[in-house]
């Protein structure tokens, strides 16, 4: 399986190996259920956050910098951090490589660690709980967020069409495709997770809270 390339595989069989450069002797290799991260094996279920973070910056339009990152925090408290960086000059150098090693981690993080941690939030939702995730506050009937220009705005989710990531910031869209709050970095802590999030209780409309 070639390194940075994310695909379905069969059971037991690695999701995709993400490397940083090419070569990479010590890639990071996803799984299932887990991920071999520097020659240690980590569940997904122990990351408690991630981050995903990614600044490209142009000079005189000479000269590019780029420089992105995975940070995750595990549930004993560890702190780990993948990270890649670039500069290329009148487009000479290696920042359109390391976007697309990034692209392919970002990706493999989205599909297995992101969407595990999701799931958790959405459980705590379906049980009647409220979950407040970068400003973005979300129970099992609406999402309440800053909307640019109008202030603090609650929105429910039977007006509520679909999350989207653009350009590292996750995007709630209402069915005429007009963001309904501000967008979140996903840089912030579990940002990413509100794609999941959204679009899962989205889909069903409303949760109503699983009775105790």
């Amino acid at each position: 399986m070639d390194q940075n390339n994310f695909q379905q595989a069969a059971p037991g069989a690695p999701l995709a190996i993400c490397g940083r450069k090419k070569n990479d002797k010590k890639p990071v290799v996803f799984y299932e259920d887990r991920m071999t991260f520097k020659g240690e094996t980590i569940l997904y279920s122990n990351i408690d956050t991630i981050s995903l973070y990614a600044m490209t910056t142009t000079t005189n339009l000479i000269f590019d910098s780029y420089s992105a990152y995975v940070r995750m925090k595990l549930k004993d408290k560890r702190k780990l951090k993948w990270k890649v960086s670039a500069f290329s000059i009148f487009g000479l150098g290696s920042v359109k490589t390391k976007k697309q090693y990034f692209a392919s981690m970002f990706q493999a993080c989205l599909a297995t660690i992101v969407r595990t941690i999701a799931a958790g939030y959405i459980s705590t939702i379906k049980m009647g709980g409220t979950v407040t995730i970068g400003g973005i506050t979300i129970t099992p009937t609406d999402v309440t967020g800053k909307a640019f220009m109008k202030g603090t705005k609650t929105t429910p989710f039977t007006e509520i069409a679909r999350a989207d990531i653009d350009r590292g910031n996750v995007y709630i869209y209402g069915p005429d495709n007009k963001a309904v709050a501000s967008g979140v970095g996903t840089a912030t802590e579990n940002a990413a997770c509100l794609l999941y999030i959204v679009n899962t209780l989205a889909a069903a409309g409303t949760t109503e809270p699983v009775q105790q």
